[in-house]
C-alpha cells in the first residue's frame, strides 16, 4: 500500500518535472524572440522565470531522490 502511494506519488513529481521543464523552454523561446524585436527588459524577465522554473525542476528531481526506491 505504501509502494504504491510513494509510485503514485514519483509519477506526480515526475511529470512536475517535465512540466517545469517545458514551461522554462517555452519561456526562453520567447525571451530570445523577444529580445531579437528590442524588449531586452522583457526578455530578461521571462529568462529569469525560467531559471526559476529550471531550478524547480532541480529540486524536484532531488525531493523524488530521497523517496523509497520504486515497487518491483
Amino acid at each position: 500500500m505504501l509502494r504504491a502511494a510513494m509510485d503514485d506519488v514519483r509519477a506526480e513529481l515526475q511529470a512536475a518535472e517535465d512540466e517545469a521543464r517545458r514551461q522554462a523552454a517555452s519561456l526562453r523561446q520567447r525571451a530570445r524572440r523577444l529580445r531579437l524585436r528590442g524588449f531586452g527588459h522583457l526578455a530578461d524577465e521571462l529568462e529569469a522565470h525560467a531559471v526559476a522554473l529550471h531550478e524547480t525542476a532541480d529540486a524536484i528531481v532531488t525531493e523524488s531522490q530521497n523517496l523509497l526506491p520504486p515497487s518491483a
